[in-house]
C-alpha cells in the first residue's frame, strides 16, 4: 500500500473519505483505526476485541479486512470472545483462561 486511498480501499471506507472522524459510525472509526495502523506498515497487527460492539454483517467485514491484511504478508492476531470469528479464521486458535493456554489449535495453512 503506497498512499491513503490504497489504505482507505483495503478496510473499505474509500466512500468515506470526504467525511471527519467525528461523521463516521462506531464500526468505522474502528475501520479507520485500523487503518491508521496500516499505514506503518507493520509485521504485526494486534487486534484486542475489534468486533466487540458491532453487528453480525459489520464483523463478516473486519474479518475479511483482517484476512486481506494477513494475505499480504502482516501477522494478525486478534483477541476475541466472537465464536463466530473463531470459526471463520480457519488458521491458529489459542484459547486461554485466566492467563493459562488451555488450548492450541492449529487450523488449515
Amino acid at each position: 500500500m503506497e498512499t491513503v486511498p490504497d489504505v482507505l480501499k483495503m478496510v473499505k471506507l474509500e466512500s468515506r473519505s470526504h467525511l471527519f472522524p467525528v461523521q463516521l459510525s462506531g464500526g468505522e472509526r474502528q475501520k479507520l483505526a485500523i487503518g491508521r495502523a496500516l499505514s506503518y506498515r507493520p509485521e504485526v497487527l494486534i487486534a484486542d476485541e475489534p468486533t466487540g460492539m458491532l453487528d453480525a454483517k459489520s464483523c463478516s467485514e473486519f474479518y475479511e479486512i483482517f484476512q486481506k491484511i494477513n494475505d499480504l504478508g502482516t501477522l494478525v492476531i486478534l483477541s476475541t470472545h466472537n465464536e463466530n470469528m473463531i470459526k471463520r479464521v480457519g488458521r491458529r486458535v489459542v484459547e486461554l483462561e485466566k492467563g493459562k493456554i488451555i488450548k492450541d489449535q492449529k487450523g488449515k495453512s
